[in-house]
């Protein structure tokens, strides 16, 4: 009986010791960091560290750096840049502006009407390389997107340039007004990038 009573003590006195390691009053996360200084040094508890909790930290963010600099490398070399959607369509509100000319001179020559629906529909198509190498945030190209736009996906929707060229002829755009081609693209464009 007295054996079996020094066993329970003894046990009791283990589960005492394994709860006290370390220096009372540091938080348990410590305990085991101050067990092994203790038992073997502080130079295996800094190698073991190192090999443990900093190298593997450094490796998910030399990782993540990596994958960064790679994605970095891909837009560089495609010469792309991404840009959200508002930057995307600042860029067709700019190329807008910029075909308006050309579109309101051809639209003022003495040519027939399908030769002006041809050079409008070129000048249109040459505009859009201007903004090949922006993305949308989607991945989306710009360029391509509007010349989706410029040709109907639907064979009985008229192409935009159609469209501007029956205006002029109908006398519901003056092609001498910048401003009011400027209008009539952005009100032909707008509603083909929702319904997209």
């Amino acid at each position: 009986m007295s054996r079996n009573a020094s066993n329970s003590t003894g046990s009791a006195r283990n589960r005492d010791d394994d709860a006290s390691t370390g220096i009372p009053g540091l938080p348990e996360r410590w305990r085991v960091p101050v067990q092994l200084i203790s038992t073997f040094g502080l130079a295996v508890f800094l190698v073991l560290y190192y090999l443990f909790v900093i190298r593997p930290e450094d490796n998910a963010r030399f990782e993540t750096m990596r994958q960064s600099i790679d994605e970095l490398k891909q837009v560089v070399r495609a010469d792309k840049a991404v840009v959200t959607d508002e930057q995307a369509e600042r860029l067709e509100r700019l190329y807008i502006a910029a075909v308006a000319p050309d579109v309101a001179n051809i639209l003022q020559r003495d040519l027939s009407q399908d030769a002006k629906g041809d050079e409008v529909e070129r000048v249109l198509l040459v505009w859009t390389d201007e903004l090949r190498g922006f993305l949308r945030e989607s991945g989306r190209s710009v360029a391509e997107q509007l010349q989706n736009r410029l040709r109907p996906a639907n064979p009985d929707d008229p192409d935009v340039a159609s469209i501007l060229v029956r205006a002029a002829a109908d006398n519901n755009l003056d092609p001498s007004d910048r401003e009011s081609i400027e209008n009539a693209l952005d009100s032909v464009l707008r509603p083909r990038a929702m319904a997209k």
